[in-house]
C-alpha cells in the first residue's frame, strides 16, 4: 500500500513535469553558487514556473498516439486533464515573477522564444509547419534553451564577466544536455519520421547516430578535463565526469528499455546530477 502511494506520487511528480522544473532550478542554483553570484530567488521561481508552463503546453499539444511506451501513455490517458490545470496555475506565476525581474526582460524573453521554438512544431498551423522541416531543429532548440536558462542567464542577470572558466563551465553543461537530447531523439526517430519532424535521428542511420553521440560525449569529457587542467577543481571534475560516464555506460541499456521512467527520471535527472551533488557537498562543506 505504502509502496503504491510512493509509486503513484513519483509518477505524478515526473509525468506532471514538476521534476524537470525542479531540475532546471537546481542547475541554475549551481551556476550561481559556483561563481559566487547573488542568488536571485525571483529568477528561480520564474524558471520553475516557466519550465512547468512550457512543458504543460507541450504535453497539451501531444496526442496519445505519439507516446511510445506504456508507462507514460497509460498515465497520460488517465491524467491528461492535469496539464491545462498546471498551465492555468503556472502561467500567471511565470508572468508575476517575470514582472519582478523585468530589468532582465530582453534576455529572458529570448529564452522564452527558444522554448517556444521547441514546442511550435506541434501546433497544427501552416505558419509553424516549416519548423518541422528544419534539420536537427528540435534537438538544437531544446539544448539551447536548457543551457541558456540554467548556465547563461544567471551569469547575465548578475553581470558577471565572461571568462574562460565561465565558457568551459557552459560547454560542459551544453554537451551533456545535447547528448541526452540525442538519446531522446534516438527513441523518437520513427515517430518523428512519421510526423515529418527532421532530427538527427532520422537524418543518420543508427550506427552513424551512435558514433555522433559518442563524439559529443567525448567532447564533453575533454571540456571537463580542460576545466580541471586550468582551474584545478577536482570536485566539479568528478561530478561532471560521473554524469558523462553514467550516460555512456547506460546507452546500451537505454536502447533496449521500454520504460518511460528511464527517460523522464533517469536521463532528465542526469542533467542535474552534478549540480545537485555540488550543492549538497557545498552545503555540508565537504
Amino acid at each position: 500500500m505504502i509502496y503504491r502511494i510512493f509509486k503513484n506520487c513519483g509518477k505524478f511528480i515526473v509525468f506532471s513535469n514538476i521534476f524537470i522544473a525542479l531540475c532546471a532550478v537546481v542547475m541554475s542554483m549551481h551556476t550561481s553558487e559556483y561563481f559566487s553570484l547573488i542568488h536571485n530567488y525571483y529568477y528561480y521561481f520564474f524558471l520553475f514556473f516557466a519550465t512547468l508552463t512550457s512543458y504543460s503546453l507541450h504535453w497539451m499539444l501531444t496526442n496519445e498516439s505519439e507516446l511510445i511506451y506504456h508507462t507514460r501513455k497509460s498515465w497520460f490517458m488517465q491524467y491528461k486533464k492535469i496539464y491545462p490545470i498546471l498551465l492555468a496555475i503556472s502561467l500567471p506565476c511565470t508572468v508575476y515573477y517575470l514582472f519582478l525581474i523585468k530589468e532582465h526582460l530582453i534576455p529572458i524573453l529570448f529564452c522564452c522564444f527558444l522554448s517556444f521554438l521547441y514546442t511550435a512544431p506541434k501546433i497544427n498551423h501552416p505558419i509553424f509547419h516549416f519548423l518541422r522541416k528544419m534539420a536537427i531543429g528540435k534537438t538544437i532548440f531544446l539544448t539551447a534553451v536548457w543551457t541558456y536558462a540554467t548556465s547563461i542567464l544567471p551569469i547575465i542577470i548578475n553581470n558577471d564577466p565572461w571568462t574562460l572558466k565561465v565558457l568551459l563551465f557552459i560547454f560542459i553543461k551544453l554537451f551533456l544536455i545535447y547528448a541526452i537530447c540525442i538519446v531522446f531523439d534516438w527513441r523518437d526517430r520513427e515517430l518523428d519520421s512519421q510526423t515529418g519532424i527532421n532530427t538527427l535521428s532520422n537524418k543518420f542511420n543508427l550506427k552513424q547516430l551512435q558514433y555522433f553521440l559518442l563524439v559529443i560525449i567525448f567532447i564533453g569529457i575533454i571540456a571537463c578535463t580542460l576545466f580541471y587542467f586550468y582551474f584545478d577543481d577536482l570536485k566539479l571534475f568528478i561530478f561532471n565526469i560521473l554524469s558523462y560516464c553514467i550516460l555512456l555506460l547506460s546507452i546500451k541499456y537505454i536502447k533496449k528499455s521500454a520504460n518511460d521512467m528511464i527517460y523522464y527520471f533517469v536521463l532528465d535527472g542526469l542533467m542535474a546530477l552534478s549540480s545537485l551533488l555540488y550543492l549538497i557537498f557545498n552545503y555540508f562543506n565537504i
